[in-house]
């Protein structure tokens, strides 16, 4: 005796409610679905014959079946479920077709499209459950062309579809994706048919994705042509030309309409394609490329990503950073007022792009010219920092500030930030094109160039700026600093405070009135013994009692001992 008699020995129920043949499985199923799957015909005979007919007027128990019989192509069972008197729900024949089309069944899928079509459904092209892809999504994915064109042709569209097509799949919106679908399969007549019976859809969309070994110049002219490709797929196709250095699709793109100075396009091009940024800011006239760049109607200025883009390449995007800057679209003055955070390595506040280009000149060297360092008219300066040279000599300017810090929202200049860098040959170059060497800490400046060397310990900056002539008693600011001798004193460097006192540093110097610290009282708060040492002995003496006692009771709290007596000495614990 099989299993099959066994179990029709225990008269089992056919009309039994839908139920899950596992417990980890969510689907449920019928007798009679389960036997249309197994494609056994016998099975399907004695399930009808137990009753599973009548049960079909219970819709779950039909969409079940009819379902089952799609996705296996069983087309005589799909035609007699469709004939029968059962009820049938739209929706159920949408599943069914799907699933059909799924299993590359056309015999089943024409039926079942005649049975929407009848029904008077639409066939839109996303999933009604929201689940999987809709049986035209499903056809256009398999290529079928045949049924794509069945579907086209007697399907109803709603007219208010727009909010359903929302919906999305595989992460794009539903039109996005169909129209991905139709470009790569590439059948014009089959677009031009979507396009009609969806117009005012197109690739406008964020998620859309170009395929460019599908598309050449000639489809691309077709899809703008018929309202496929909208401005801004427009602009992404022009994208992937750059990414495939394609001249020609290039030149096709902007023809049509793309914009060949949207910001997008030139961070792009200094990216991957520097060479074609000629052609691209050569398509617009110079009075519109000047208009673009004083405009006010734009959050950043014109190319500001693209200049960053290159000015971060090093000594590689110098050739960038020369066409962006002389091709008209930037305005100088609007540019460098412009601070944004343009996420350098070891500087986190807000830059300008001059800014950008010393936080990053800091370590790119360029050694092609030789070992010695020359160029070819014999001058060594700005050899190692070819971007920070080349906006010097077109007139930036070191002593402007272009950074603004995060951490204490101060202000740094040119000057100031090459010193905080600690590149003593970017400092000097700063120095060679003009900075001031004895710019005062005032208008948002904590610094001197000679302080923030001093507090740095920096003594070749120190001589470097001492030998321009600047001011080694320049006075503190109001809050927070010191003068050089003072912040020399801090730091513990005693060369350099040695070297700022033969310079004629004042000891008894007004510090900040916030926060400040005498050279003594600096000194010994922070536990620098040597340096109370070299300031005692170099001022034999000359400080008073009021003094001292600050200075002592500074160094108690920060962990120093200090001896009151003849002397004040200040040593470590």
């Amino acid at each position: 005796m099989d299993v099959v008699q066994l179990v029709l020995q225990k008269e089992p129920k056919f009309d039994a409610p839908p139920a899950r043949i596992e417990r980890n499985l969510n689907t449920l199923t019928t007798p009679l679905a389960e036997a249309i799957y197994s494609r056994n015909e016998e099975s399907i005979r004695i399930c009808e014959s137990g009753g599973s007919p009548d049960s079909l007027e219970q819709p779950t128990h039909f969409s079940l079946a009819i379902i089952a019989a799609a996705s296996c192509g069983n087309n005589e069972y799909v035609c007699k479920m469709l004939g029968s008197k059962h009820p049938k729900l739209a929706a159920d024949i949408y599943k069914a077709l799907r699933c059909a089309i799924d299993g590359g069944h056309d015999g089943a899928s024409l039926e079942l499209i005649q049975a929407e079509a009848s029904a008077g459904s639409q066939f839109l092209p996303y999933s009604r459950d929201g689940r999987g892809r809709s049986p035209l999504f499903a056809a256009v994915f398999r290529r079928n062309r045949r049924l794509t064109d069945k579907i086209l042709d007697l399907g109803s569209f709603r007219a208010d579809f727009n909010s359903e097509a929302q919906r999305t799949v595989d992460g794009k919106v539903v039109f996005t994706a169909l129209w991905q679908e139709l470009i790569a399969w590439g059948d014009r007549e089959l677009i031009l048919k979507a396009k009609q019976a969806f117009p005012t859809t197109s690739t406008d969309e964020e998620s859309y994705e170009v395929s460019p070994s599908r598309v050449d110049g000639d489809m691309l002219t077709f899809l703008v042509e018929h309202g496929v490709v909208g401005p801004r797929g427009l602009t992404k196709h022009l994208k992937a030309a750059i990414w495939h250095r394609d001249d020609s699709l290039m030149e096709i793109s902007i023809d049509l309409g793309a914009n060949p100075v949207d910001d997008g396009i030139l961070l792009a091009a200094t990216r991957n394609y520097p060479e074609a940024l000629p052609l691209l800011l050569g398509k617009v006239p110079k009075a519109v490329l000047t208009y673009l760049s004083k405009s006010m109607d734009r959050h950043q200025p014109a190319g500001i990503k693209a200049i960053d883009e290159a000015i971060m390449q090093g000594p590689a995007g110098l050739k960038a950073l020369t066409h962006l800057l002389e091709s008209g679209i930037v305005h100088m003055p609007t540019m460098l007022a412009y601070y944004h955070a343009p996420g350098l390595k070891h500087w986190r506040g807000m830059s300008n792009f001059f800014g950008v280009a010393i936080g990053t000149a800091h370590g790119y060297y360029d050694d092609s010219e030789g070992d010695d360092g020359e160029d070819d008219d014999g001058e060594a300066e700005g050899v190692e920092f070819p971007i920070v040279t080349y906006l010097l000599k077109i007139g930036c300017d070191p002593d402007m500030v272009v950074y603004v810090d995060e951490s204490d929202l101060m202000a740094r200049t040119a000057l100031l930030m090459a010193i905080e860098s600690e590149d003593e040959d970017l400092v000097e170059l700063m120095l060679n094109h003009g900075a001031t060497a004895n710019k005062a800490a005032d208008l948002g400046l904590r610094w001197t160039p000679l302080q923030k060397a001093a507090e740095l310990g920096l003594p070749r900056v120190v001589r470097m700026l001492l030998d321009r002539g600047a001011d080694v008693n320049a006075p503190a600011p109001v809050r927070a600093g010191g003068t050089a001798l003072q912040l020399a004193a801090i730091s513990g460097n005693c060369a350099i405070a040695g070297e700022l006192l033969e310079a004629g540093a004042d000891l008894q110097a007004s510090p900040s009135l916030i926060e400040g610290r005498s050279p003594l009282e600096g000194a010994a708060e922070h536990g620098r013994t040597n340096m109370v040492e070299l300031l005692w002995e170099f001022g034999n003496g000359c400080f008073d009692d009021t003094m001292c006692e600050r200075a002592m009771g500074l160094a108690r709290e920060n962990g120093a001992h200090c001896e009151p007596g003849g002397q004040t000495r200040a040593r470590p614990l």
